[in-house]
């Protein structure tokens, strides 16, 4: 694989390269098995809280299927943050640059 001389950001990946072509093939097929099974899951969740209307457990043949379980989250407004209490928001922040790979 080479660099395109006229843009160095930039590298062609070659038809004979097949085990990139092909990684690329498997990473598109994941991310929509991804988006695919999210669905499913939401899907399948309504149907689940709609059977347990004001229950938290059910039951098949008397054994535990499935359960509504409570929880709660800890998060903080960073706007708010920010406006009301700025060096404090400015002393805590913290930026994490990252990369990841996105499809055409």
């Amino acid at each position: 694989m080479a660099n395109n001389a006229e843009n160095p950001e930039v590298v062609e990946i070659k038809p004979q390269n097949k085990k990139v072509r092909q990684a690329l093939a498997d990473f598109i097929q994941a991310k929509a098995d991804e988006k695919s099974a999210k669905e499913r899951k939401a899907t399948a969740e309504a149907i689940l809280r709609e059977a347990l209307g004001t229950a938290t457990v059910a039951t098949v043949n008397g054994t535990k299927a499935f359960s509504l379980v409570s929880s709660s989250n800890t998060s903080f407004d960073g706007k708010e943050l920010q406006d009301k209490f700025p060096v404090a928001y400015e002393t805590c922040v913290r930026k994490t640059p990252y990369d990841y790979i996105r499809t055409a």
